[in-house]
């Protein structure tokens, strides 16, 4: 629904997920990395645009409670929907910083199929 948050006066973020049809009711998880060019990461084979940080280890161990529906299950036209709320001042420690969220659709434990990135830049 937008690229950007002010730190300042806080706001959402809602990200629509489309997957291929083929993932429909499969589960996904929704990640998110700081943004850094050229890394990418590759769980069971599947390589997704998010760079390997601890960022990014603790949105797949569990979502901060500003996403919601993080975690969930794909509907019958393999869609869903994932929002970030930030209260404001939140965010003040990333002012400055762009953030890159994707999601994956999983078989079993692993990723299957992989969203394309979008990125979030924090503002004052």
């Amino acid at each position: 629904s937008t690229t950007t948050l002010s730190s300042n006066t806080g706001g959402a973020v809602t990200f629509e997920l489309a997957f291929p049809i083929s993932e429909a009711l499969k589960p996904y998880l929704f990640l998110a990395s700081r943004n850094q060019p050229g890394k990418y990461g590759n769980v069971g084979g599947l390589d997704f645009p998010l760079a390997n940080s601890q960022f990014l280890r603790r949105m797949a161990a569990g979502a901060p409670s500003e996403f919601q529906n993080a975690t969930g299950s794909l509907d019958a036209n393999a869609q869903a929907t994932v929002t970030l709320t930030l209260p404001p001042g939140a965010a003040a420690a990333y002012i400055g910083k762009t953030m890159k969220c994707a999601a994956v659709s999983l078989s079993g434990i692993y990723p299957n199929v992989s969203t394309a990135p979008v990125y979030v830049e924090i503002l004052p």
